[in-house]
């Protein structure tokens, strides 16, 4: 629903604004932005939430691989 993605977004966008580096769930959350800005159609703010996500992701992240697999989309 697109409601719930804009919902979403928001809420994502102002957490990581607030977030301090180093949060252990801000990779995450850079994750889940760029998934919610996609289903809007907002490539281009997906794909720099989802590059954020591969630079601050820790080492070893499982879940790197498929956001490259997702950013190919962008």
């Amino acid at each position: 629903d697109k409601n719930e993605h804009a919902a979403t977004a928001a809420a994502l966008s102002n957490a990581v604004k607030a977030a301090r580096d180093g949060e252990t769930w801000l990779p995450h959350a850079y994750r889940l932005l760029g998934g919610a800005l996609k289903e809007l159609g907002k490539k281009k703010e997906a794909r720099t939430a989802l590059e954020h996500y591969i630079k601050i992701a820790p080492p070893g992240e499982t879940g790197v691989n498929d956001v490259r697999n997702m950013m190919r989309d962008l």
